[in-house]
């Protein structure tokens, strides 16, 4: 496989991004770009908090990593759920 392989379809560079949780982060986005339809000015810690209130997941902002870390925590199990319900279980990428 060459090099430009990885990036035939957005799946596939996902792929080679993080690996096996491409539906949950492909979820993640769509829920960011519904949030971003009314706080589309607001930083991304907004959303994060947002994420953790409304949908009880728990991502960190790393310095080191420049960005959001990959790893996540379930913070609440109803509010995960809802996510699921409402984003993961139409996963499309």
């Amino acid at each position: 496989m060459n090099q430009d392989d990885y990036y035939n379809s957005h799946r596939a560079r996902l792929d080679t991004l993080i690996g096996e949780n491409v539906e949950f982060y492909a979820s993640l986005k769509r829920a960011k770009d519904s949030w971003n339809t009314d706080h589309a000015a607001q930083p991304t810690e907004n959303f994060l908090a947002h994420l953790e209130d409304v949908y009880g997941i728990r991502m960190s902002v790393s310095q080191k990593m420049s960005g959001v870390d990959t790893g996540y925590q379930i913070a609440d199990e109803k509010k995960y759920m809802m996510f699921v319900l409402k984003y993961l279980n139409n996963a499309q990428v």
